[in-house]
């Protein structure tokens, strides 16, 4: 049997535990009762309904507390606090005594309400298209790094477009010619036979930079303007099935050609032309002059930047579909 004493404290405390649940959210503080061992009824925090996590920066020391309001000191009895503009993650709300806290997500402090201030949204970075380059030396000689006097045409494109680029360039290669690696000669893969790496890469835009070495071929040397048509004609042939199957939307199709091998140039631009035309691709021509190039073939610095504000306006490089 419960004396009287303690008839009236369970009383108490299921009155005010009946109260809160019916004026909970309505303005009324949100107390519930706890019973202490002493038989008397004292405030424990209640959970808010807004307990979603929120990123804040404390607007000044803000104190800490514990899961019953009252004040965490260190060993020297000094209040603890939070340095002003630090940022932590909270998660629930508490309400105790009539004043709103939220806790820390790690540590399960609680910090008033009003020595907090929400941050603004974390910007959502908007994806960025991808280009993609398949090459020979023009395009694999240089390099992607700002302020590089190596730095690559196809690098500045990019960077004009703010789109991400990669690269599947092999010097010496070409549409159907292999190029020699390590002493051994005819064993690099041509562009036809890399067309898979470019598929695996999913670009939004493609360029095709080549021509340049496919008036000859390693073991053979110097090609019939038969032989250079057909060569380039089964490149296309499989580039339009890879643009279909990797979902590429654009492909831009460009020949660098400087001051050197000059009897090779005609056949394979005329091949090159009308491929990429029969294929519905766009192709431009871009004829370097000697103060454009190192060596006659590769571009300088002043060679990429004529490559560069040749196409910057040709070319489209947009998220896909």
């Amino acid at each position: 049997m419960l004396n009287t004493h303690a008839r009236r404290s369970v009383t108490a405390a299921i009155t005010l535990a009946l109260a809160t649940m019916l004026l909970g959210g309505v303005g009324a503080p949100a107390v519930a009762a706890e019973q202490t061992a002493s038989g008397a009824a004292t405030a424990r925090p209640t959970p808010l309904r807004a307990n979603v996590p929120l990123q804040v920066r404390s607007s000044r020391g803000a104190m800490l507390h514990d899961r019953k309001g009252r004040a965490v000191r260190n060993r020297a009895g000094q209040a603890r606090r939070i340095a002003r503009g630090t940022v932590r993650t909270y998660t629930h709300r508490v309400r105790i005594g009539g004043r709103e806290y939220r806790r820390m997500a790690r540590k399960g402090y609680l910090v008033r309400l009003s020595s907090l201030r929400s941050l603004p949204p974390r910007p959502v970075p908007k994806p960025r298209p991808l280009l993609v380059i398949q090459g020979d030396s023009i395009t694999s000689q240089f390099n992607d790094r700002v302020g590089d006097p190596q730095r690559g045409w196809w690098s500045f494109l990019a960077q004009s477009k703010n789109a991400r680029v990669l690269t599947d360039a092999v010097g010496g290669t070409g549409f159907a010619k292999r190029a020699a690696a390590n002493g051994v000669g005819c064993v690099t893969p041509s562009f036809r036979e890399r067309l898979g790496r470019v598929a695996a890469m999913r670009p939004d835009t493609l360029i095709v930079e080549g021509g340049r070495n496919d008036w000859w071929d390693c073991g053979v040397g110097a090609l019939t303007p038969e032989q250079i048509d057909a060569n380039v004609a089964a490149y296309f042939a499989d580039l339009q099935k890879v643009v279909r199957s990797a979902g590429i939307d654009r492909v831009h199709v460009v020949t660098v050609w400087g001051t050197g091998d000059v009897v090779g140039r005609a056949p394979v631009v005329a091949a090159v032309q009308a491929h990429a035309r029969l294929a519905g691709y766009p192709f431009t021509m871009i004829d370097l002059v000697q103060k454009e190039t190192r060596d006659g073939t590769h571009p300088n610095a002043a060679g990429n930047q004529r490559i560069y504000r040749t196409l910057a306006p040709l070319v489209k490089v947009e998220l896909g579909r």
